[in-house]
């Protein structure tokens, strides 16, 4: 992988994923499953592979309501985004709408405005669709990019809470 220092200055390049880049994805994933396990450890006895396969992303491919992009600097994949038009009727939303489910920048590029590049073109492919809401998740304990989809304009719809009454 190359080095931070020397990627500063430069805008990655956000294109649409292809088969060939989907092993990239499956491991920048994981890094973001590991950091999810490192924080909720309380509900994991063992580490376990991603839940996402190399196979969901291929089919991602495929399916004209979903999109699959990657962030490219200097022909190497940094960051990736999936995002999904939902039609089911939900009861806090009409139809349709995005669900932005997945965002992720290499641990090693983050903080260069790669996210920010991406957002941008998952809302203009939002825009193009006629889609007019973008709804997300994001862990409450992930601050930077909580802080990053408030600058977007996100808001807060609902919470979910837990209480832990024994550990596994």
């Amino acid at each position: 992988m190359g080095s931070r220092n020397m990627k500063t200055q430069q805008k990655a390049q956000i294109r649409l994923a292809s088969p060939k880049d989907i092993d990239r994805i499956v491991q920048m994933a994981s890094q973001v499953q590991k950091m999810i396990r490192q924080r909720r450890s309380v509900f994991f006895r063992r580490i376990t592979e991603f839940q996402r396969s190399r196979s969901f992303y291929t089919k991602a491919l495929r399916k004209k309501d979903r999109i699959l992009y990657v962030a490219e600097l200097d022909g190497e994949v940094v960051g990736y985004a999936y995002a999904v038009i939902e039609k089911t009727p939900d009861d806090l939303i009409s139809i349709p709408y995005v669900s932005f489910d997945e965002l992720a920048v290499d641990k090693g590029y983050r903080g260069l405005g790669i996210g920010r590049e991406i957002i941008e073109v998952i809302h203009k492919w939002a825009h193009d669709k006629k889609v007019g809401v973008i709804q997300l998740g994001v862990w409450e304990f992930n601050q930077n990019a909580l802080k990053l989809y408030e600058t977007f304009g996100y808001k807060t719809i609902m919470r979910k809470m837990e209480k832990v009454l024994r550990k596994r």
